[in-house]
C-alpha cells in the first residue's frame, strides 16, 4: 500500500459549485462571477473556482438568482483514467467498501 497523500499530485483542490440551471446565460453568469471553468451536465452546471474564491462566487451566483445545489471544496482529478468492463465493476465495489468505512469522509477518484 502507498503512504498517505502519495497520489495527491494527481488532484488539485478546487471549489466546486453545482447549480440546477442550464444554458448559455447561466454559464456566462458563472464565468462573470469569477469561475475558472464551468461545464454543463445532465442535472445542471458544475462550476470550478479557486479554493479561496468559492464563497465569493457562490454569493454572486446566489444574488443573481441561480439555484445552488451544492458548494464545497473538492479534490478534482488533473487527468482521468478510463476503466471499463469487469475492472469498472471491481473498482465500483472497492470504492463503495472504502466509502462505507467509518473513518472515511470523502473518496476521490480519477477513474472515468
Amino acid at each position: 500500500m502507498a503512504e498517505p497523500g502519495s497520489v495527491m499530485f494527481q488532484f488539485k483542490r478546487k471549489g466546486v459549485i453545482e447549480i440546477s440551471e442550464k444554458g448559455e446565460e447561466a454559464l456566462m453568469a458563472a464565468l462573470e462571477a469569477g469561475a475558472e471553468d464551468a461545464s454543463e451536465e445532465d442535472d445542471g452546471i458544475v462550476i470550478y473556482t479557486e479554493p479561496t474564491n468559492l464563497m465569493k462566487v457562490r454569493a454572486v451566483l446566489s444574488d443573481a438568482g441561480l439555484t445552488i445545489v451544492s458548494a464545497e471544496l473538492q479534490y478534482v482529478p488533473v487527468s482521468y483514467v478510463l476503466v471499463e468492463g469487469e475492472n469498472a465493476e471491481k473498482l465500483e465495489k472497492l470504492l463503495g467498501a472504502i466509502d462505507d468505512l467509518d473513518d472515511v469522509t470523502n473518496v476521490y477518484t480519477n477513474a472515468e
